[in-house]
């Protein structure tokens, strides 16, 4: 996302604008904001192009087209002005990023594994089923029009109380029908441009498209493989030193696929075969795919970041900084100004365990915890996918963990479980602690005062035994602590002293125990 210039417009028909999303050679795209607070992707024509008709034709063929698919697996269309001096489309924006992007990122190395390239192709397929059900060949698959998603859901009310709300899901999208293509137009009819330019992108293209010949559904099959081997392996299979070589590869030269594993080798060399009729239909490629596993994390971790990062930049334009927060200018008595503490960008405490967990804490039946373990683990240790994709999608890939035990008692000890949540704003904070207070609540990982090599806790195998969870947000962090004795007793008479337990960790809990030198 990039900052509108001033040369942006700052509104299109009803939906103010954010930030620029992307370009092409035919328009801008830029992030809006519905009157109901949705978020959406707002399409224009190039100033230079309104005013011709081919393009502004090409341009209604577009926002037909996507009228025609549902919108499951694609970016559904909410409303569109053609007679609009500068026409515009404006759809659902899909939270995630593009398969590009995810291939791009260099954070993380390697391309997709095995189970998430899958995952890709499974989601094409039901894509692409639903692009053809319609009577339509998408003729641009490629990964910049792939977006990886996320769920649950919850991420739309995550971001409802900071005026924007977006679709997620945890799938596949496919997006931009801008050169889609019926399948009973006439023989090549919007293949080329005026100027004789092909209209697709080669390294994606099919040997038909390239030729001018009728094009069918398989040609998307053909993309599907290309995109394939480019997800597995970080190149396309027809990769060549010119745009003529890569056309090409395409249409002459077999594709390498000994990078691939044999599953995904398998799926990929059939895919691209050089004759549409030899390729396999979308019920055949599925039975060649196989079952994926619903259980599986959807995608590798830089999926989860780029969209945390994407979530954070949402959350900046969308809400001025410290809002959420009280008036007036409070201190604490070390002199750190608490307002700071309720945003990223201003929050100076440092992400260790001294400066947000108590070294110790006494309850209001006057019992003492010390804390026997601390340090940061994953937030894909936090608990069950589902919340763990709130928590990540939200910014936060790391919380600070601790661990406490009762003293002194003449019975097992009570172990006190407490994690800190880090969020960018009080807002968010607010919306996570929502989500974390309903069911949520009882599948929160529960630490362990075992130690790993690095000395921080680990997830505890505690299955049985009576629990108490105390839930808490201030500022920008959001606390979560579980009570449990040790010995796993069942017995309900165990309730006040777990609650008196997790509730005083978890107020006890946060910046203020950062002392500033």
């Amino acid at each position: 996302m990039k900052p509108l210039a001033d040369s942006d417009p700052r509104q299109v028909g009803p939906y103010p604008l954010l930030a620029e999303l992307g370009h092409g050679g035919m328009g801008r795209v830029y992030l809006g904001v519905s009157p109901d607070g949705r978020l959406v992707a707002v399409k224009l024509i190039r100033e230079a192009l309104r005013d011709d008709e081919r393009h502004r034709g090409r341009f209604r063929r577009e926002v037909a087209t996507a009228r025609r698919v549902p919108g499951l697996y694609t970016a559904p269309v909410i409303a569109a002005d053609l007679d609009a001096p500068t026409p515009w489309l404006a759809s659902a924006f899909i939270a995630g990023p593009s398969l590009q992007q995810v291939i791009e990122n260099e954070a993380d190395g390697e391309p997709l594994p095995e189970e998430a390239a899958l995952r890709l192709a499974d989601g094409l397929v039901t894509a692409l089923a639903e692009i053809h059900q319609v009577g339509l060949v998408h003729r641009d698959l490629k990964p910049e029009n792939i977006l990886l998603t996320r769920g649950p859901t919850d991420l739309d009310i995550l971001l409802s109380d900071q005026g924007g709300v977006f679709l997620n899901d945890a799938g596949v999208r496919v997006i931009d029908f801008g050169i889609s293509l019926a399948t009973d137009d006439a023989l090549g009819s919007t293949r080329m441009t005026q100027t004789g330019w092909l209209v697709g992108s080669p390294a994606y293209m099919s040997p038909e498209q390239i030729e001018g010949d009728t094009i069918t559904p398989a040609s998307d099959i053909f993309s599907l493989g290309a995109v394939l081997v480019m997800a597995c392996t970080g190149s396309s299979p027809f990769a060549g030193p010119s745009v003529q070589r890569v056309l090409h590869n395409v249409v002459y030269t077999e594709a390498d696929l000994s990078g691939l594993p044999p599953r995904l080798g398998a799926i990929a060399a059939a895919c691209l075969a050089k004759d549409p009729a030899q390729r396999p239909d979308l019920n055949q490629l599925r039975e060649l795919i196989g079952r994926v596993s619903a259980s599986a994390r959807p995608w590798p971790h830089r999926v989860h970041r780029l969209t945390g990062e994407q979530r954070v930049e949402l959350a900046g334009m969308l809400r001025p900084m410290g809002s959420g927060t009280t008036t007036g200018n409070p201190q604490e008595p070390n002199g750190i100004n608490k307002r700071s503490w309720n945003s990223r960008t201003t929050d100076r405490t440092p992400f260790t365990a001294d400066a947000l967990l108590p070294a110790k804490f006494v309850n209001d039946l006057d019992i003492e915890y010390v804390r026997v373990a601390a340090g940061p683990r994953p937030c894909e240790e936090a608990g069950p996918d589902d919340l763990v994709s709130v928590l990540t999608a939200c910014g936060c890939t790391e919380a600070m963990t601790g661990v406490y035990l009762e003293q002194g008692g003449p019975n097992p000890p009570v172990l006190v479980s407490v994690a800190v949540f880090p969020m960018p704003d009080y807002a968010t904070a607010k919306s996570v602690y929502q989500l974390l207070i309903g069911e949520a609540r009882w599948r929160m990982t529960i630490w362990s005062a075992q130690v790993g090599d690095d000395n921080t806790p680990r997830p505890g195998t505690f299955d049985s035994g009576f629990r108490w969870a105390h839930d808490a947000y201030r500022h920008r962090y959001v606390f979560s602590a579980r009570a449990i004795r040790t010995d796993l007793l069942k017995d309900g008479w165990l309730k006040p002293w777990l609650r008196a337990a997790a509730k005083r960790a978890a107020t006890s809990c946060g910046p203020q125990n950062h002392r500033s030198s």
